[in-house]
Order: C-alpha cells, then structure tokens, then sequence
C-alpha cells in the first residue's frame, strides 16, 4: 500500500530550510523597503510564489515582487526595477520574461526580484505580471492546509513525468495551474482519477467563460475571467498525464514521484537505421526564446526531408551548452528514380503537365494508370547528405539560428548512437517514467 504521507515528508522542506527561507525573504523584504524609504520610490515588496503560502518543495525558489504604484511608467518600472534588484542581490543578473528582472543563486537557491504594478483586479493589469500577486492572494484564501500537501504530491506525480512548468522547453503545467487544480478538485487522488478517465479537453471554469478557447487545457484563471491559465499546456503534456494517472491508479506507487524523470535509457543496439547529429554553440538567449527556434528547425527539416522523399522516423533534441539535434531515418539512400503523380486525365491540367514533363529528366513515362498520369523522374537528390545540407542552406530555422549556419557541424552515424546528451534523451524517452 502506498504511503502517500512519507512521499510528502522525504520532499517537503524540513523546519530549518521553512526556517532559513522566512529569514531571507524577510531579510530581503526588509532591505527592499528601506531602499524604496531611502529613495523614494513608491513601491513595496511581496513574497510570492509556492513559498509564501506552503506548497513549496524543497529546495524552491523565493520569489519578491516589487509593487510599483501607477504613477509609474513600464520603462520607469523597469528601470528602477533592476536598480533594486541588483543593490539586494550582489551576484544577481538580469532575465527577461515580459519584462527584465534580477536573478540570483547567491542564497543557496535562486532568488528572483521582479517588478510589477500593484493592481485591485486584473483590468487594472498594465503587464502580464501584474496578476501574479492576485494569483497568490487567491491560492492564499482558498487551498486549506490538508490541500497545501495535496499541492506537492501534484506537482511530485508531474514533476517525475517531466510536465511540470510552463516553460517552453517543457509545455507542461505551471505551479499556479497545479494549485488551480487541486482547488478545483479538493485532492491528489481526485484530481488523478478525474484525469484518468478524461476523455478529450481538460475544462476547468464556466462553459461561456470557457467555450472562446481552443487549447487542450482550459482553465479559467479566477482572478482574469479572460484568461486561459493553462493555455501553455500541449497535448502531449495533457495526454500523459491521462496516461500516467490510468497506470498509477490501477497499480500505486512512490516511484511515480520525484523532483525529476529519471534517465533511464534504453539499451543502445544497432536499430537498423540510419542517423544525422547536427550539432552548434548555443547562442547566448534565454529557454523560452532558443527552445521554440530548436522546435522550429526540426519541425523545417522533417517537412523540408518529406519533399525530398526521406522518412525521418524519429527525432530529438538536447538543448544546454550546445545544441544538438538527432534525426533518425529509415534509409539516407533513394533510389535514382522518383515516380511523380499528375492530375487526372480527366483534368484541363493534364496538357500542361505533359508539356512540363518532356525532358531529360523524364526516365519513363507518361503513362495512365487508374485515371491519373505518371511519369518516373531522375532523382537528383536521393543521398540525404546532400538534401539535409541543402536543406539547412535554404530553410528558415529561426532568426538567432539562422544566424550560425555555417557553424552547423552534421554527423552521420549507423549502429549505435554515440555519447551525446542528445543520445541520452532518445534513448530515455519513455511513459511513465
């Protein structure tokens, strides 16, 4: 039988880490005021996030956000904004989400000082991260303490099959999503069976309120009736979470939480395949901007790969102090003939058709069959080198990526994978984890 109390004990944060984090939020508030005395700003600071209302893990981060009154500018905001940041955290630097803010590992976790403006309700928002202080003052008020554990195990059963955050590297749910759900659910275990069953979107909120959105998650944010809170989530992310909760739940287990997924990989055995590594620096910008151009390219060269005839049956990607991309084909050889489909005989194309294809490049043809008309062409660009080189040549990978072209390193590589993080993740990939 599963012991879902000693899943919360082993990763909440004991009483010294509750202890240590109120000292340096405190200590950090306090220092945030007096700047703002001193300097006369008119702005005060506010602990947010998973820490300021226990549904945190260990090791969390502690989020401060800066009110700044409404007098205020967003350039002026955000200006004075770093200013403070960076007098509280000396070894802070700066991230960009909507807006810049300061970042630190300087406390032994990572500490983010983030300006905003202080708002009643969300109409008064001037950024999307106005509302996030609402966000907590919701969370505040409606989880009860039994649902502040049932917060972690969410996020523990997520966190194990890598869907947790709203990152795009991840697409996954967000803290505020998970707390979101156990509010609207009450449990772990309820939540978990309703995923289990769920056939089709996840609808959390009014149907009017609801029925103007199209993503696979549709969560009302409480306090922004406009808003899709889960509207980061993808599809894959949602279905398996379907997936993970049907397994769980007909066979529990504390293996089905964790702070990570494991790595686990497969064995490394010649598939039968054939595959292409292309690998480069990563260009000196943030997840959220580098993960959906990574996404991009592959998405140009599996659709750019089909045109030429290639079948890349699989993919992946490793995204840290380098890029790397794996493709992974049937075959990188075509045969030197391609037959090539025309319009129906039927058609008032057919005439220019075959006054098109009356050159050397015609191998056979034109000829019927079932109605249409074929001709088999030469195949010009049946190796893959060639068409994957000239693929990344002309495609757009995205604007920082394109930029690094002729860096692009491309191996080719049958039987085992080599040792590259990139390996790792195919061979890891699996659900549950």
């Amino acid at each position: 039988m599963i012991d879902l109390k000693k899943v919360i004990a082993e990763y909440s944060p004991d009483t010294a880490e509750i202890e240590s984090v109120r000292k340096l939020s405190d200590d950090l508030i306090i220092k945030i005021s007096d700047y703002c005395r001193i300097n006369n700003i008119n702005a005060d600071p506010l602990l947010v996030g998973s820490s300021s209302r226990g549904t945190s893990l260990r090791g969390a981060d502690v989020d401060i956000f800066i009110r700044f009154k409404r007098g205020y500018g967003i350039r002026e905001m955000e200006k004075l904004g770093l200013e403070i940041g960076h007098s509280i955290l000396k070894k802070g630097v700066e991230k960009y989400a909507e807006h810049p803010y300061v970042s630190s590992n300087e406390f032994g976790r990572k500490v983010d000082v983030v300006p905003c403006f202080m708002i009643d309700n969300a109409n008064e928002r001037l950024t999307a991260v106005d509302r996030t202080p609402l966000h907590s003052e919701y969370l505040k008020t409606h989880l009860t303490v039994q649902q502040r554990d049932e917060v972690k195990l969410l996020k523990l059963f997520m966190r194990k099959q890598g869907i947790y955050g709203s990152e795009l590297k991840t697409n996954g749910f967000s803290g505020y999503v998970t707390e979101l759900l156990i509010v609207n659910y009450g449990s772990f275990l309820s939540a978990i069976t309703h995923f289990s069953t769920l056939k089709g979107k996840l609808i959390v909120g009014d149907y009017e309120a609801t029925k103007k959105f199209t993503s696979p998650v549709i969560i009302i944010d409480p306090t922004d009736p406009q808003r899709n809170a889960g509207a980061a989530v993808s599809l894959t992310a949602l279905s398996i979470l379907k997936l993970c909760g049907k397994i769980f739940l007909r066979e529990p287990s504390e293996s089905y939480f964790g702070m990570e997924p494991d790595k686990k990989p497969s064995p490394n055995v010649d598939r039968g395949t054939v595959f292409y590594i292309i690998r480069i620096r990563r260009p000196e910008i943030v997840d959220d901007i580098i993960f959906p151009q990574v996404q991009k390219m592959i998405s140009a060269i599996v659709r750019a790969s089909k045109e030429y005839g290639f079948n890349i049956i699989s993919s992946e990607y490793s995204v840290e102090d380098e890029i790397e991309v794996l493709l992974e084909l049937e075959t990188d050889i075509l045969p030197s003939v391609k037959l090539h489909s025309g319009p129906p005989v039927e058609s008032d194309n057919i005439i220019p058709f075959l006054e098109k294809h009356n050159g050397k490049d015609v191998l056979r043809g034109p000829y019927v069959m079932d109605g249409r008309i074929y001709v088999e062409l030469k195949n010009s660009m049946n190796v893959y080198d060639d068409a994957l080189h000239k693929i990344l040549e002309n495609a757009d990978l995205g604007k920082h990526i394109n930029n690094m072209k002729e860096e692009f390193k491309i191996q080719r590589y049958e039987g085992k994978l080599p040792d590259l993080k990139v390996s790792t993740n195919f061979l890891s990939k699996r659900n549950p984890n």
